[in-house]
Parts: C-alpha cells; sequence; structure tokens
C-alpha cells in the first residue's frame, strides 16, 4: 500500500525533479511507513491512508522549494492529522484539538484580558472552515516541520489580531467618552485658566485641542520602555508581575518605569499647554489635577504604535 502511496505522490513531483533527489522514491516510501504506523498508534479509530492522502502529500512535495533539504522534515504523521481534520470535520477535527488542547490552552492563558472562549472560537473557525476571503488554515501545513509548531504560530498570531481588533474597538470608544468628557468639563477649564476678567478668553475648543495635542506630544516623547510599560498595564491591562516576568525585569524595575513615565506625561503635557494656552503654572495646576482620568482614558488612542519585542 505504500508503495502505491508513494507512486501516486510522486507523479505531483514529477521524474525531472524526482531525479535531482537522491533516492526521493525509497526516502518517501520509508517516511509513509513511520509515518502511517505511528499515525495508526496515536489515532486507531482514524481512516487508512487513501489516495486523497497520497495527492494531498504530493502536492506538498511539489511546493517545497528546497526538496532534497526538507525532505528529513517531512512530518508525515502530522500531514496525516492535517488531511483527517480536512476531511471529517467531526472526528478529525477533535483528535486535532485534542492532540494540541495544551498548548492552545497555554497560549490562552498569556492573553488573561480576553475573552477566552472567544479566542479559541476564532482560531476554530480559522482553522477549519472556509470563509469567502480565505480557505481553511489547516489546508497551508506543509508537512514539512511539527504540526505542533505551525499550529502555536497561527494561534499566536490569530490571538493577536484578535487582541488589536478589541483594542482598536476599545481606544475608539474611550476616544468618545475622552472627546466627552473634555466637552463636559471645557467651560469650568476655561475659568480655571482664564482670569476672571475676561473669562471669554479661551473658548473651550481651543481648551480641548491644546490638552489633545499636549498630551499626545508627551506621549510621543516617552522613552521607549515607559512608553511599552504604559500600554501593557493601562491599555492590555498587564499587571506588574505579569510585565515583569514577560521583560525579564523585577517587579521594582517596572513599577519605577510607570511612575517616570507618568511624571514625564504631567510633566510635558504641563509644558506644551502653557505654551499653547499661555497661562502661568499655579493656574495650569489645576487644570493638570483635573484631567488626570480623563488623560489615562486617551492611552488607548495615542498608544497605538507596535510594541518592541521583549529585550529589547
Amino acid at each position: 500500500m505504500n508503495d502505491e502511496l508513494a507512486h501516486l505522490a510522486l507523479e505531483h513531483v514529477g521524474p525531472a525533479r524526482a531525479a535531482q533527489v537522491p533516492d526521493l522514491s525509497a526516502r518517501l516510501r520509508d517516511a509513509l511507513e513511520q509515518g502511517l504506523v505511528a499515525a495508526r498508534a496515536r489515532w486507531p479509530d482514524a481512516p487508512a491512508a487513501d489516495p486523497s492522502f497520497a495527492h494531498l502529500l504530493g502536492a506538498k512535495l511539489a511546493d517545497c522549494p528546497e526538496l532534497a533539504q526538507a525532505l528529513p522534515r517531512l512530518r508525515v504523521e502530522d500531514l496525516f492529522l492535517a488531511w483527517w481534520a480536512q476531511r471529517d470535520a467531526v472526528h478529525g477535527v477533535a483528535a486535532l484539538w485534542a492532540a494540541y488542547a495544551p498548548d492552545v490552552q497555554a497560549l490562552l492563558a498569556r492573553f488573561h484580558g480576553l475573552e477566552r472562549e472567544e479566542l479559541e472560537q476564532t482560531l476554530r473557525v480559522k482553522l477549519f472552515v472556509d470563509s469567502e476571503t480565505a480557505p481553511a488554515r489547516i489546508g497551508s501545513y506543509s508537512g514539512f516541520g511539527f504540526l505542533q509548531n505551525w499550529l502555536r504560530v497561527l494561534a499566536t498570531r490569530t490571538f493577536l489580531d484578535v487582541a488589536r481588533t478589541q483594542r482598536r474597538q476599545r481606544a475608539l470608544t474611550l476616544d468618545a467618552e475622552f472627546d466627552a468628557a473634555l466637552d463636559e468639563e471645557a467651560p469650568m477649564l476655561a475659568l480655571i485658566t482664564a482670569p476672571a476678567a475676561s473669562v471669554g478668553a479661551l473658548d473651550k475648543r481651543r481648551v480641548h485641542q491644546a490638552i489633545r495635542a499636549a498630551f499626545a506630544q508627551a506621549v510621543a516623547a516617552l522613552p521607549p520602555r515607559q512608553r511599552t510599560f504604559l500600554r501593557l498595564t493601562t491599555v492590555d491591562g498587564l499587571t506588574l508581575e505579569q510585565v515583569a516576568a514577560t521583560y525579564q525585569v523585577s517587579r521594582a524595575t517596572v513599577g519605577r518605569a510607570l511612575t517616570a513615565g507618568r511624571a514625564h506625561l504631567r510633566a510635558v503635557t504641563r509644558e506644551v499647554m502653557m505654551q499653547e494656552l499661555g497661562v502661568a503654572a499655579s493656574e495650569l495646576d489645576s487644570v493638570i489635577r483635573e484631567l488626570e482620568t480623563q488623560l489615562d482614558l486617551s492611552l488607548a488612542r495615542v498608544l497605538a504604535a507596535p510594541l518592541p519585542a521583549p529585550n529589547q
């Protein structure tokens, strides 16, 4: 049977290219023998590999640009599981999901601020369901390299996409709340920042724009580590311990960076607003105190640049 499967697979490669790989036919038969025996031992209730599996294997071989170098990494057992999941949406999918459930759960634990069921369902859909814009991703597994590693990468990217989407949605919501809060406070701010004799000197739109511009400049000028730690704790909801573990630093180091970052935000925001509005420092102190909460809300909007990798 393995001879027949190997023959069908090699039809996709073609004789000219097959001749470039020493002993390709024999090596492929050996890989099929070992891989299918391992698959049968691992999933005794799985269907037998048939010509459709051979054609899938052949297509993967034909798509491999460096076949001679990649052949030792061919994982017939893993490709068999991927093939089974594609053809059997009940038993095959259940087998694949059960095989790598610990890996998925470990990744889910890292995205503690998001809904686990939503993340898991999103990954399932991406893996196993054809959409109008893209086929089920399980079909893109090449068969070269471990399916476990491939799935971890796909799951991580999927969860990050969900996190980014939710963060953008949350940022839009918080931005609207921030705008509303400033609109409500603007008359009071004008009274605080303008002398009593010239209450109308600063209209609320000018105050509003100055606050937003000043805070955006302050965030843009943050040192990279302070910006990163503020984003992780304020926007993504990570604890100090989680940030410390991610960047392999102490909790105290994270705390000092956050304290310094917030002091920087207050100082730069204050300086820019004084220049923009032409008010004295004593008058601006009241404005800054009143706006602490609203300024925190806008972090979700202005801390939008991609995060650096740990240890950078």
